[in-house]
């Protein structure tokens, strides 16, 4: 019965450890994939102010979120109205307000906001994310190595 419970705690570890592995590479991956493709964009787009038509708003069953539709030119004179795909609290826009964006040149309705927070902090959060399930992965490990030595 003993052997049995132990068997059941390693086979345990393991699987905790591989959803570990799993999830906080795939985390990592992710935040780089979105940060390569910001920084991508920072690079060679082109920034320009935006207007602010109005705040869309979605409600769930659990929650709403506001995304802005906003207007802009862009260098070849071709106006763009697009609602944001980045969702924003309730008051950080209002309808009239003139606001920085960075759009892609060749796919102009492909944008960000010129804020600090859209660039870098969506994907340094899911970086640091699988940053700490793989953390917690080798601490797990070396606490199993550490007990297991003690033991024998």
């Amino acid at each position: 019965m003993t052997a049995l419970r132990m068997g059941m705690r390693v086979g345990n570890f393991w699987f905790g450890f591989a959803i570990f592995l799993v999830v906080g590479t795939l985390f990592v991956l992710i935040g780089y994939f979105f940060l390569s493709s910001n920084l991508e964009l920072i690079k060679n787009g082109t920034i320009t102010k935006a207007t602010v038509i109005e705040i869309v708003e979605k409600t769930s069953s659990k929650s709403t979120a506001y995304y802005p539709m906003v207007e802009y030119l862009t260098s070849s004179g071709e106006l763009i109205r697009i609602e944001s795909s980045t969702g924003v609290t309730q008051n950080a826009y209002k309808a009239g307000d003139l606001i920085n964006i960075i759009y892609n040149g060749s796919d102009p309705r492909s944008f960000i906001f010129d804020r600090f927070f859209d660039k870098y902090g969506f994907p340094v959060i899911f970086m640091l994310a699988g940053g700490l399930c793989l953390i917690i992965n080798i601490v797990q490990i070396v606490r199993k190595v550490y007990i297991w030595r003690l033991s024998r």
